[in-house]
């Protein structure tokens, strides 16, 4: 790592000095975890009764308060639920949904509303909220020591998914103006956008299981394309350039003898 501590000994006492220390801390590790032992287990992931209080009455607000978003853009601006259902929303909606701007427009204005509030429930469980703060707890350890893992992997399992997207954007609607078959069309609601707010450590429900798996599948297969697709630049660039060497004269050439550097670099 640059400026640790390894990097420190290197610059000041030299490779040699450095590569005792580095053999010298791998035996005080190991003798140290034979003796302590390290194994991540359900109770870091728990959080406390506060943190799980607060964590609830977000997800509740978001779902009250997504339906509000969606009421505004599609202009009903005094919405209240005594006045108009979720039913009387998703009818203006219809109207309102012509063509792919709108959906940009009422994606942007979700993920405005959206964004603060996951971002606050991944705040309050992750340090703070954990039942077993670091360094009591190992997952926790992992992560803030940058041995594995990062944040984003602790706070799916222990917070919320979140919002799930496809090519940058929410989940797309099909033809019948429905995310998925079980919601109605032009639901406005975030769930039926796409954002979870359930977490690995209890479980997800069918809809937010199968959203997950869309966002899931597109990144294995952006994977699989750039794997082949560097690849395969790697292998012309290496058939194109096979041919060019150093010559003794140190001057760069290709098969031909031309010369393409005078000096190598």
């Amino acid at each position: 790592k640059s400026h640790g501590v390894v990097h420190a000994v290197n610059e000041l006492y030299g490779p040699d000095a450095s590569d005792d220390l580095l053999t010298k801390f791998a035996r005080l590790f190991t003798t140290y975890l034979q003796n302590r032992g390290f194994s991540a287990g359900i109770s870091d992931l728990m959080l406390t009764s506060n943190a799980e209080n607060i964590r609830t009455k977000l997800k509740k607000d978001v779902g009250k308060n997504s339906i509000d978003v969606g009421a505004e853009f599609v202009g009903i601006e005094d919405y209240s639920r005594a006045k108009y259902s979720e039913t009387d929303v998703s009818n203006v909606a219809r109207q309102k949904f012509k063509d792919l701007q709108d959906e940009a427009e009422i994606d942007s204005r979700m993920k405005t509303f959206l964004n603060p509030i996951t971002d606050e429930i991944i705040a309050g469980a992750f340090p703070r909220g954990l039942k077993y703060r670091f360094p009591r707890n190992d997952f926790a350890t992992m992560i803030l020591s940058g041995a594995k893992g990062s944040r984003v992997n602790m706070s799916q399992i222990m917070s919320l998914l979140g919002q799930q997207e496809l090519e940058g954007k929410r989940v797309p609607r099909m033809t019948s103006g429905k995310t998925l078959p079980c919601f109605a069309a032009y639901d406005m609601s975030a769930r039926a956008g796409g954002y979870i707010t359930d977490r690995f450590l209890t479980g997800l429900r069918p809809q937010e299981y199968f959203f997950h798996c869309m966002a899931g599948r597109e990144g294995l297969v952006d994977t699989a394309v750039k794997t082949a697709r560097s690849g395969y630049l790697q292998r012309c660039l290496v058939k194109h350039l096979e041919s060019i060497e150093v010559r003794y004269d140190h001057t760069v050439r290709d098969s031909n003898g031309l010369i393409i550097q005078f000096h190598y670099g």
